[in-house]
């Protein structure tokens, strides 16, 4: 399933999310030997992941960019805890991460089942305007990169809408365009998927291979405290499959692919 994913993007990526609702120790001074033994014991298990380093309320450790294999970073912020894998080689290998983290943050973090706010995996899908390498691009294409995300997402998903016409107000170009869907799932309120399409603006004198990216996310959440903690790796999985499972079936036929193909064509 990875390698069908991965084919239609430039790069794929598994990201976890758990909320809380008292805050972590991340400030000055603050669980300093804490978070450093709950990374210390992480890297352990993954022995690529060196990179260590603080931003104002978050701490982070990840594989240096210049390593090979899969990309892994894990976070801890103020009032979550946060992992990612870009570009996995599989989607259970990106969630053995996920289930470990969950697995041991409660012990390093001190998190009770009653601080649980919610719990979403996401997945990721970057897609490079065609001057850019992406996969199952054809490289003679003539490049299209002056053309803003914006229109292109505009154009892919809502040319032949009943809001077409807002595309074609005379003397105007889409500067916005950033659908985000969401629904319950299988009933249960608690339990929700988000269909999102994220634009970023293009900075001038941007190379190719610098240019930011326009992103489709797939996240399936599960909001409300758990009974015990030991749910949360099985929910993190529940929540994986439940996810892939939309992007197969929705995002890539109804997102990805027509926004790739609006790429192509420069329309």
């Amino acid at each position: 399933m990875v390698d069908s994913f991965r084919a239609v993007c430039s790069d794929f990526y598994i990201n976890l999310k758990l909320g809380l609702k008292l805050e972590l120790p991340t400030g000055p001074g603050a669980g300093r030997d804490t978070v450093l033994s709950f990374f210390e014991r992480l890297r352990r298990s993954h022995p690529a992941m060196t990179g260590f380093r603080r931003y104002e309320g978050e701490m982070e450790l990840d594989t240096p960019q210049d390593s090979p294999g899969p990309q892994q970073w894990a976070a801890v912020k103020r009032t979550s805890i946060r992992a990612g894998s870009v570009n996995p080689d599989t989607i259970e290998k990106a969630l053995a991460l996920h289930r470990e983290i969950l697995e041991l943050a409660p012990f390093y973090l001190s998190i009770s089942p009653l601080d649980v706010e919610m719990i979403e995996v996401l997945f990721g899908f970057d897609l490079h305007l065609p001057d850019q390498a992406v996969p199952g691009i054809d490289s003679t294409t003539e490049p299209t990169s002056a053309q803003s995300p914006d229109a292109v997402v505009a154009e892919a998903l809502f040319a032949d809408s009943p809001l077409a016409p807002l595309l074609r107000i005379e003397g105007t170009t889409p500067s916005d365009c950033q659908p985000l869907f969401g629904v319950t799932i299988d009933g249960d309120p608690h339990t929700e998927a988000y269909f999102e399409v994220k634009t970023r603006p293009t900075r001038a004198g941007q190379s190719g291979e610098q240019a930011e990216p326009i992103s489709v996310y797939v996240t399936a959440r599960h909001t409300g405290p758990c009974a015990s903690l030991d749910e949360l790796p099985g929910r993190c999985t529940a929540l994986a499959h439940r996810a892939a499972g939309l992007c197969e079936s929705v995002a890539i036929p109804s997102l990805i692919v027509p926004i790739r193909d609006a790429m192509l064509s420069g329309s």
